[in-house]
């Protein structure tokens, strides 16, 4: 994670195990990446006599506040998901290392929204307001699901946002101004870079593919990809309003632009506690 990266700090440590594969679990997929780097690099890790000795940056979690944007199909599937609703807000205010900035997608019933206004020939931006007012629709039920321990009144702009954050652990928020062939995805974007944070996208899929998983078998998982890569297969996709991609066009060319670190995860909220702490998680990691 670019919040991974922290200055250089030493660590020795000598394990004995039966394999070195064996040793690796031990650590999260990131500092097995790192690992696998330096054993790759330098002869600092000593398979023949089983002791491995590290010297570098290690894995830690930025402490400024995490950008996590969620998915319309996960608050509204088909019916609201109140349970998960409530596991996520539980499991956010249990992490006390971090505030959050949650940004919700408007999902089925901004998509449903566009569908009709499409096939009446409004023009694109007023598409896009449809879908962006979706947004505001799901933030506003999920301000008032979380109660006291999140913001009371909907941020529109960025200030607010920042203004939020002081007193909140939580700040909640949907789409902020209409931006042409954005959606939420580029809000979280930009507020992660505002606040010099990580970004994670919390979607129904468990990471980036080589194409769409639900519709072709053939669908190869992504674990790591650069900002580069990314911005490139994120721009073979034509932008459309209430378009379904892990990430919206615009978002991937912040990212890649503002060099922020992008983790793509499913809705598992032991997946998102792991990511959190700094454990092995699943999902695809965006950075170079």
């Amino acid at each position: 994670m670019h919040h991974f990266f922290s200055p250089v700090m030493n660590l020795a440590s000598s394990v004995l195990q039966d394999s070195f594969r064996e040793f690796l679990t031990k650590f999260s997929v990131e500092q097995q990446h790192f690992i696998y780097l330096n054993f790759n690099a330098s002869k600092e890790i000593c398979c023949s006599t089983k002791t491995f000795i590290l010297s570098g940056p290690f894995p830690h979690m930025k402490k400024e506040p995490v950008v996590l944007s969620v998915g319309g199909s996960l608050i509204i599937p088909e019916k609201i998901d109140i349970p998960f609703l409530h596991k996520l807000k539980n499991t956010l205010l249990k992490n006390k290392t971090h505030k959050f900035v949650l940004v919700t997608g408007g999902g089925v019933i901004a998509r449903k929204y566009i569908t009709a206004l499409k096939a009446e020939n409004k023009p694109t931006k007023e598409l896009a307001e449809a879908g962006i007012r979706a947004t505001r629709m799901n933030a506003h039920f999920l301000m008032q699901l979380f109660g006291s321990k999140a913001n009371q009144s909907l941020p529109t702009d960025m200030k607010q946002v920042r203004s939020a954050l002081r007193k909140n652990q939580i700040v909640i928020c949907g789409a902020l101004r209409f931006t042409p062939n954005a959606t939420s995805d580029t809000t979280a974007a930009k507020l992660a870079h505002l606040l010099k944070s990580d970004f994670i996208n919390m979607t129904n899929v468990k990471g980036l593919f080589t194409a769409n998983p639900k519709t072709n078998p053939k669908a190869k998982f992504i674990p790591e990809i650069t900002w580069k890569d990314f911005d490139k297969l994120a721009n073979k996709t034509k932008h459309q309003a209430g378009q379904h991609f892990v990430l919206d066009q615009s978002a991937a060319t912040l990212i890649k632009n503002n060099e922020t670190t992008t983790y793509i995860i499913n809705q598992s909220l032991t997946n998102l506690s792991n990511l959190l702490n700094g454990k092995r998680f699943i999902g695809t990691t965006i950075q170079d």
